[in-house]
């Protein structure tokens, strides 16, 4: 009896090593986003992309299209000071999100936070990762919501 508990440990610390290794190689929250040669980074003011400023004040920056992680548009989020709080980009209609929820796990684990809620036009799925600095999280919209079918925001959790 004590020789098969003994095998049975050794299997279970055979099994949970690789699974630990797993977790440790996710990759980490994502707190850049690269705009015209110049970086948007969490908790730091926008520099030289304040350019893309609409009006004084604007707190939301709409950044031209371009190629962003394979979005459709990408823009930041300040606080009144002009400091990034939040990295959010778009994916249209025309985008695979079941792939790109894919990708999202395969990267960050399957740890998400998952909620659903009902819309009147159908449903809004959120999933979240955080880290001590940083929150994560994709929202799926079925049926896609003015031609956008996920938003993926990326927050800076610190003051």
């Amino acid at each position: 009896m004590r020789l098969f508990a003994l095998v049975a440990l050794l299997a279970l610390l055979v099994v949970a090593r690789p699974l630990q290794a797993q977790e440790d190689e996710k990759l980490p929250l994502r707190r850049v986003l690269v705009v015209d040669s110049d970086t948007v980074q969490l908790g730091q003011p926008l520099r030289s992309l304040t350019r893309y400023i609409a009006y004084p004040g604007d707190t939301i920056v709409r950044f031209p299209p371009g190629s962003f992680e394979g979005s459709d548009g990408a823009m930041a989020l300040l606080d009144p000071g002009g400091t990034v709080r939040r990295i959010g980009f778009l994916f249209g209609e025309q985008q695979n999100i079941d792939i790109l929820l894919g990708s999202l796990y395969r990267n960050h684990g399957r740890d998400a936070k998952y909620a659903s809620l009902p819309i009147p036009e159908g449903v809004r799925e959120t999933w979240t990762w955080a880290d001590r600095e940083t929150e994560l999280a994709f929202t799926r919209f079925t049926p896609a919501q003015s031609r956008v079918a996920g938003i993926l925001l990326v927050t800076n959790l610190k003051p």
